[in-house]
């Protein structure tokens, strides 16, 4: 896999990727990981981007004040990709991205994105 769609987890270093998927890879990165390298991991998500920002930019010791006004310059840009996936992925494709993604789930704990279920005849685990 080219190396910006890599699985997360393989990305930081925390699980050793398989040897076919290694060999076409920076062996730096895999042997030596990339988490070290960052000072705040979060997940994204709409829920809590606002709390997690404010959490991050006060770290850093931007004024909560600052912060505010920044979050509120956003544009507000959504993409609307969680409702197109139906046009763009079918039944066996979707598992295959899931199956692809697969150790990213595992090892940062995520939930099954809700569309995944919303298709037709999907089932958990079939590739």
């Amino acid at each position: 896999l080219n190396q910006h769609f890599l699985p997360q987890a393989y990305f930081c270093g925390l699980v050793a990727p398989r040897a076919d998927a290694a060999a076409s890879s920076d062996d730096l990165l895999f042997s030596h990981g990339t988490l070290p390298r960052f000072h705040h991991v979060v997940r994204l998500s709409a829920a809590t981007f606002a709390a997690d920002m404010l959490s991050v930019l006060a770290s850093v010791g931007v004024a909560e004040s600052t912060a505010h006004r920044f979050l509120q310059m956003r544009d507000g840009h959504d993409t609307g990709a969680a409702g197109r996936v139906r046009r763009y992925y079918t039944r066996e494709s979707a598992a295959a991205a899931r199956g692809v993604y697969s150790v990213d789930y595992s090892t940062f704990r995520l939930p099954e994105p809700a569309w995944l279920a919303d298709l037709a005849g999907y089932t958990h685990g079939i590739r």
